[in-house]
C-alpha cells in the first residue's frame, strides 16, 4: 500500500455539551509496520507516513479526548479525576493484504512454423485469512497457462473491492519473440590432423539486444564446418 493512503477512519462523538472539539491520537502499537501509520488529530483520518513493506497485521491503540480541563469519572468502581479531558480509548487491528507466489515477467522464444507458444506461470494468491476476497485475471483462464502469440502481454490479477476502496493488483508481461533455426551444410571433405571439433554458442557473448539465447554445445566430427545464422 503507498504512502498517504487512508485505511482507517475514526469517528467519536463528544458527551458532554459546550466541549464538541475531540482529539485523536495513537497511544500504543504493535506490528512490524505499525510506526507507518500517522492519524490526523482532527479528523481521526489514519494514513501511511510511507510505504508498507510486511503483511503482519498492525494493532493501534487509538484514544479521542474532548477539550476540558478537568475529567471526572469512574474507573474499577472508584471516582478519579484528572487534569486533562475526558477521552475514551480503542485498539483496532488493521490487516493487511498482499499477494505471495507472485510471478515475474517471463521471456519466451516462438518456432518460426508455430503462431504460439504455451506459456506457464505460477499463480498469485492470498493468504488464507483473506478469502473472502475473489482474484480474477484478463485473460479469463483458471489456470495458469495460456497460448501466447508473439509480442508483449500484460498478464493482470485483480481482487475484488477491499475495504478502504480500491483493489490489490499485481501484473507481469510475457514476451514472445521469434526464435531462428541453425543449418549445419555440408561444404565437401576438408580433412585436417584433427579428428573432432567442439562447437558452442554462449548466450553472454551475443550482442544486439533481443532475449537471451540459451547455451548449446555440440560435437562436429572428422570435418571443418562452416556455421551460418539468418533471421526467419
Amino acid at each position: 500500500i503507498a504512502a498517504s493512503t487512508e485505511v482507517y477512519d475514526v469517528n467519536a462523538s463528544p458527551q458532554t455539551v459546550g466541549f464538541d472539539v475531540l482529539t485523536y491520537s495513537i497511544e500504543e502499537r504493535q506490528g512490524a509496520d505499525a510506526h507507518k501509520f500517522q492519524i490526523d488529530n482532527a479528523t481521526g483520518a489514519i494514513t501511511l507516513s510511507s510505504t508498507l513493506e510486511s503483511d503482519e497485521p498492525v494493532e493501534l491503540t487509538i484514544q479521542a479526548m474532548d477539550e476540558q480541563t478537568v475529567c471526572t469519572f469512574v474507573l474499577l468502581g472508584r471516582i478519579v479525576t484528572t487534569n486533562t479531558g475526558c477521552f475514551v480509548r480503542e485498539t483496532v487491528t488493521i490487516d493487511i493484504v498482499k499477494f505471495v507466489n507472485t510471478p515475474i515477467n517471463i521471456n519466451r522464444y516462438l518456432d518460426p512454423d508455430e503462431d504460439s507458444i504455451l506459456v506457464s506461470w505460477n499463480q498469485p494468491r492470498l493468504p488464507a485469512r483473506f478469502n473472502e476476497l475473489a482474484v480474477t485475471n484478463n485473460l479469463n483462464v483458471v489456470n495458469s497457462s495460456f497460448d501466447f502469440p508473439a509480442g508483449v502481454q500484460v498478464v493482470r490479477y485483480q481482487t475484488t473491492p477491499l475495504d478502504v476502496g480500491g483493489a490489490l493488483l499485481w501484473e507481469f508481461q510475457v514476451n514472445v519473440e521469434y526464435g531462428f533455426l541453425l543449418n549445419v551444410k555440408s561444404i565437401g571433405s576438408i580433412f585436417s590432423a584433427t579428428t573432432s571439433m567442439s562447437y558452442i554458442l554462449d548466450g553472454d557473448r551475443i550482442s544486439g539486444g533481443g532475449l537471451p539465447v540459451p547455451r548449446f554445445e555440440g560435437i562436429v566430427v572428422g570435418r571443418r564446418f562452416a556455421l551460418g545464422v539468418t533471421s526467419p
